[in-house]
């Protein structure tokens, strides 16, 4: 979940949400990237429970940001601005104008009364992953301790690309010494640790994050949008300048989506002079 919302909203924008269960925390980290850790703990049922930490390197390499001028309304969208500047003209008519102001919501709800001008972020993720499930309820703490030292040797093997000796004299770079490590530690808990990665852009052959980041940062075709912030433009204002030449008189549509919006939301609006 954690992943899904960072990805479709940005970090930014998930470092904000709070509730639903859900952590997050960000710190500056290495390589001037970001880290964060996500925990989702499910205790339904014990036979269900499930507990899932993430860390990740965030690796923005560009950004930009798009002029007002630029930002454009989809077909769908002008068609319906252009029902609602017809029905503008026989606003005389109580019965229009209250098709009007239905008119207006509607557009609002099906196509959102702001857009997002940016900046967006261009770059790449690494993603590390530890999950464990079928625990009971009184093991909480000691699954999220175990989780995450299992995560933290998953990454410094990663770092050093020949696996990390850790103080049970088990090297971690031998497959056979990891379960043999996995199932020791667990055994008292009945449960695993399954370790994994992913990784957001950069080259899909990459072996490993050292493998990964210079194919990243050396290829910008494998980049995509990462983040970004979170400038919104009103859509009246989107209206006024780069769909001027649309409407018969854009000032008048602008003004009316404006006015619906201050009455529908209860919030001050202004146009952009």
């Amino acid at each position: 979940m954690f992943t899904q919302t960072a990805e479709k909203l940005g970090f930014s924008i998930t470092a904000l949400a709070k509730g639903g269960g859900w952590g997050i925390s960000l710190e500056a980290g290495m390589d001037q990237s970001m880290h964060s850790e996500s925990k989702k703990i499910q205790q339904a049922h014990s036979t269900h429970s499930y507990f899932c930490s993430t860390k990740f390197i965030y690796i923005p390499l560009a950004s930009c940001i798009f002029p007002i001028d630029q930002l454009k309304l989809s077909n769908a969208a002008l068609q319906d601005l252009k029902y609602i500047e017809d029905l503008l003209g026989q606003s005389k008519d109580p019965h229009k104008l209250l098709l009007l102001r239905h008119k207006t919501e509607a557009f609002f709800q099906r196509f959102g009364s702001h857009a997002d001008q940016g900046p967006l972020h261009l770059g790449g993720i690494y993603w590390w992953k530890a999950i464990s499930e079928g625990f009971q309820k009184e093991q909480v703490a000691e699954v999220k301790q175990q989780a995450a030292e299992a995560l933290d040797i998953y990454i410094r093997g990663s770092y050093s690309g020949f696996g990390v000796n850790i103080g049970t004299g088990l090297d971690m770079s031998d497959p056979h010494s990891k379960k043999a490590s996995q199932r020791t530690t667990f055994q008292n808990l009945q449960t695993k640790v399954q370790s994994s990665v992913a990784q957001r852009s950069g080259p899909p052959e990459a072996n490993g994050f050292f493998d990964w980041k210079p194919g990243l940062v050396t290829n910008n075709q494998t980049w995509c949008v990462i983040d970004h912030g979170l400038q919104l433009v009103p859509v009246w204002d989107i209206v006024l300048y780069g769909h001027r030449d649309d409407f018969k008189d854009p000032r008048k549509v602008a003004n009316c989506l404006k006015d619906n919006y201050t009455v529908l939301s209860e919030l001050t609006a202004q146009i952009q002079e």
